[in-house]
């Protein structure tokens, strides 16, 4: 089934406190094992559809499974260091809206972070989850990092030199650091 690209799932409830060594290797550098902690329910999410399939369903017998889903225009969000992250997400019950609050544990992503549309950057929000120690599927790391597509060139700049040009082509382009860089065009000699 089609899902929007504008889906920002949060899996509620601690993935950190899962026994379950699939959880536990999927969680990202950030969060430790060491920190695990009993809890009443657990989370994990698949696609924007995904939260049906897993509505009254428990993990390991036990732990309760709650997929949260919203744009990030509609989530607000607090980090700690000791506490994790704590998210503020606005629901529409009933033609009002209502704030509801939750701890989460996992993250998927599938909406842009930052657009150079006004007010279309969520970059501190991404900040705000890899600072609260969110796991991720794609690294909030990866996800900050496409926020900038000239950053992603260079990096594909470096594998084109390591791996050449006949494993790995690039379109040749060309980076100025601003707008008034562009006026100056390269002297070129005419050879006669």
């Amino acid at each position: 089934m089609w899902a929007p690209a504008s889906c920002f799932m949060v899996a509620a409830t601690v993935v950190q406190a899962c026994p379950s060594k699939l959880m536990a290797s999927s969680m990202s550098s950030t969060t430790h094992s060491s920190s695990l902690k009993p809890s009443t329910d657990c989370s994990l999410s698949l696609s924007c559809e995904g939260a049906k399939y897993f509505r009254g369903k428990k993990l390991n017998g036990e732990y309760e499974i709650r997929v949260e889903q919203a744009e990030f225009s509609e989530i607000n969000l607090a980090s700690y260091v000791n506490l994790g992250c704590m998210v503020d997400m606005q629901v529409n019950k009933g033609g009002s809206r209502v704030v509801r609050s939750f701890k989460p544990d996992f993250v998927l992503i599938r909406q842009h972070a930052y657009s150079m549309v006004p007010g279309e950057d969520f970059r501190n929000l991404v900040i705000g989850l890899h600072f609260g120690g969110v796991a991720s599927i794609n690294s909030l790391f990866s996800i900050y990092n496409f926020c900038s597509k000239p950053w992603v060139f260079s990096q594909m700049i470096r594998l084109y030199h390591s791996l050449g040009p006949e494993k790995f082509p690039l379109n040749e382009q060309t980076f100025y650091p601003n707008h008034t860089q562009m006026v100056n065009f390269p002297v070129f000699s005419r050879r006669l």
